[in-house]
């Protein structure tokens, strides 16, 4: 018996030594892991003192370091892009972003990057840039686009990579020139800033004519969302039609049916649905029912406006009610 209890002894001393061990193995990492975090989150505190008080030099190496002991650390990523932004450097915050965007897999901290990123892309670093920046608006709103574009280019001087500068001046080109003229800074705007909407949707619809199919790449993930605007829903079909394929014509006219049949409020769309049937003998019918659900419902409005005396009557013709009105009329000549 005290031979048993003696080498059980043992066995249990041996046993709790070893157990002891391969758990100091296993928890070590964890502790390394914690410490690192630890140091990092220290790290990230003395940053953003040190961008309070304005010396981003010694805050980015803060930074720096704390990404280094924990790479997934998003609040880190974000103070090292403002403080880039801060010192000026536009285009190199947003490559820290897009770092930050690549290092975490969590859909909480991939919003919080993509929001930082649309507020950097449109930071203004001075007054004067930004006065120019609202000038350039105020003369957009008085429809006097060429004093308009002059605003907006002198403070693209200033700050070439500011989205809100390029959107407002591609708008302005656009007013003088057509559509088609704002291309080139609305690519760029893009190219800042993928995730901002405004800029996807202008540039989807500068493209229309002259490269449908980039168009429809571009309005494809905002037409496809449930909640689709109706403008961009158009633009989307639009792309679609002018791609001057059967199969993309038929997809084009599903599309928009589909989604006016879900929105019976929609006006304009109701246009292009019937513009687009219209372009088929054996549609007729469902172009004239559109065209004509379209023209009375601008009818409609366009009574409501007249009766109502403190509403400004545009001054402007109704270009697609013209144009819908034109293929109507072709539309029932065709089928009597």
């Amino acid at each position: 018996m005290k031979f048993f209890l003696k080498n059980n002894l043992s066995f249990l001393i041996c046993f709790t030594v070893l157990g002891f061990f391969a758990s100091s193995t296993v928890l070590l990492p964890e502790a390394l892991g914690a410490k690192k975090q630890n140091s990092a989150y220290l790290l990230y505190t003395k940053g953003v003192e040190l961008s309070a008080k304005k010396k981003y030099g010694e805050a980015i190496d803060k930074f720096a370091k704390a990404i280094s002991q924990n790479p997934s650390f998003v609040a880190a990523y974000i103070e090292y892009a403002r403080a880039l932004a801060l010192q000026g450097k536009r285009g190199l915050a947003l490559e820290k972003l897009e770092e930050g965007f690549k290092a975490t897999s969590s859909t909480q901290d991939k919003a919080k990057l993509q929001q930082e990123r649309v507020q950097l892309s449109e930071l203004f670093y001075t007054n004067k840039t930004f006065q120019q920046y609202q000038d350039g608006l105020n003369f957009l709103r008085l429809d006097r686009a060429g004093v308009a574009v002059s605003s907006f280019e002198k403070a693209l001087t200033v700050e070439p990579d500011n989205v809100a500068i390029l959107l407002g001046y591609a708008q302005a080109i656009q007013m003088e020139e057509g559509l088609s003229a704002g291309v080139r800074p609305l690519e760029r705007a893009f190219q800042i800033n993928p995730e901002k909407k405004e800029t996807r949707t202008m540039l989807g619809e500068a493209l229309i004519q002259g490269e449908p199919e980039k168009a429809a790449g571009l309005l494809r993930p905002l037409a496809k969302q449930a909640d689709a605007s109706e403008q961009v829903s158009v633009l989307y079909a639009r792309s679609l039609f002018e791609q001057q394929n059967e199969l993309k014509q038929k997809e084009a006219s599903d599309f928009l049916h589909e989604r006016v049949d879900k929105n019976t409020t929609w006006s304009i769309a109701m246009f292009w649905l019937g513009k687009f049937y219209a372009k088929n003998p054996e549609n007729y019918w469902l172009a004239r029912k559109y065209l004509m659900m379209y023209l009375k419902r601008e009818d409609e409005k366009k009574l409501l406006l007249s009766s109502d005396a403190t509403a400004a009557v545009p001054a402007r013709p109704n270009v697609l009610h013209e144009e819908a009105e034109k293929i109507l009329s072709r539309v029932n000549k065709g089928l009597q």
